[in-house]
């Protein structure tokens, strides 16, 4: 809410990324990555040995857990008015008891991230989950329009795609091309 006023009052002196991903793929710690301006900042340590970093991950003991450690989105503004916003897991049912209203949670929190966000960073883990993008597809149609006016009219956000836990062929030549003509094939 407080990002979507920045925008409404035409400030527009800032970067504003925001994550999404199914559970477990790594959207906090790529945004802890993000978070960090300091050369000497041991990484390793900060985000898979210790709990001090600006987004909550689980340490590699508790990963076996299902309860994801976002329950909510978090916000952190770097020095450099980087605004980075980490979204709580989609389809994710571990702490939530209603299934449609689990969907719509997560198409909303989409929405909102389509609608805010200048950069939206794709999160996937080592296989394709067409059902995730089946969301993505369904909350940019469900975008509001120019008709609603605290959105800016057609707007839409620079979407990077990262794929986590990657494998060696993953970067192949052929494998790179073909994962581009499916995902222009799916987001034209």
């Amino acid at each position: 809410a407080s990002t979507r006023k920045l925008l409404m009052k035409g400030n527009t002196d800032f970067l504003v990324v925001g994550v999404v991903g199914t559970q477990g793929v790594g959207k906090s710690t790529i945004m802890n990555l993000l978070a960090n301006d300091d050369i000497n900042y041991d990484y390793y340590t900060k985000l898979f040995v210790e709990e001090d970093s600006f987004f909550p991950t689980k340490l590699k003991p508790h990963k076996c857990s299902a309860r994801s450690r976002t329950e909510s989105t978090h916000m952190f503004i770097t020095g450099d008015r980087l605004i980075l916003l980490d979204s709580p897991p989609v389809m994710c049912n571990s702490y939530r008891k209603d299934m449609t209203t689990n969907e719509l949670d997560d198409l909303r929190q989409v929405i909102s991230f389509l609608s805010v966000c200048h950069l939206l960073i794709v999160v996937q883990d080592d296989y394709f989950n067409m059902n995730f993008i089946r969301l993505l597809q369904f909350a940019e149609i469900m975008k509001p329009s120019h008709d609603n006016k605290p959105f800016v009219s057609n707007y839409f956000p620079n979407v990077l795609f990262v794929k986590n836990r990657a494998k060696r062929q993953d970067f192949t030549t052929n494998q790179k091309e073909r994962m581009d003509r499916m995902l222009r094939a799916l987001f034209r």
